[in-house]
C-alpha cells in the first residue's frame, strides 16, 4: 500500500514538471560566461529535472548499498555467535555433567566408606533393602 502511494505522488509530480515545462517554452539566454546559448526554457525545467532525479536515485543507491553491506555484515555476526553459544552452551552441559558425575562418586565412595565402619561398629553388613523392608 505504502509502494502504491509512492508511485501515485511520483506520477503526480512528474506530470505537474512536465505541464509547467509545456507552459513555458519561451527561449530564454543561458550565459556560462565563456559561452552564451539561447535555449527553450522547457529543455533548461526538463534538463534540471532529470539531473535531480539521477542525484537523487545515485543518493539512494549508495545508501541501499551500504544498508545492505551492514546487513550481511550483521547476518554474519550473529551466526557466528549463535555458533558459538551452541558451542559454550555444550561445553557447560558437558562441564556440568563431569562435575555431577565426579560429585556422585565421591558420595558413592563416602557411602561405602560409612557402611564400612557400620559394619565395623555393629559387626554386621549394613543392608538398606532389608532397613526398607523392616518398616
Amino acid at each position: 500500500m505504502r509502494k502504491q502511494w509512492k508511485v501515485v505522488v511520483s506520477a503526480v509530480l512528474v506530470l505537474l514538471v512536465i505541464i509547467f515545462a509545456v507552459m513555458n517554452t519561451a527561449k530564454v539566454t543561458l550565459d556560462f560566461g565563456v559561452a552564451t546559448f539561447y535555449v527553450p526554457l522547457i529543455y533548461i525545467i526538463l534538463g534540471s529535472a532529470f539531473v535531480g532525479a539521477v542525484v537523487i536515485f545515485l543518493l539512494w543507491l549508495t545508501s541501499n548499498l551500504r544498508q545492505k553491506k551492514i546487513i550481511k555484515q550483521l547476518t554474519r555476526e550473529y551466526e557466528e555467535l549463535q555458533e558459538n553459544f551452541e558451542e559454550r552452551v555444550e561445553k557447560e552441559i558437558h562441564h556440568y555433567q563431569h562435575d555431577v558425575e565426579n560429585e556422585l562418586e565421591l558420595k558413592d565412595r563416602r557411602i561405602r566408606e560409612l557402611e564400612r565402619e557400620f559394619a565395623e561398629l555393629t559387626g554386621s553388613a549394613f543392608n538398606i533393602e532389608t532397613k526398607e523392608n523392616d518398616e
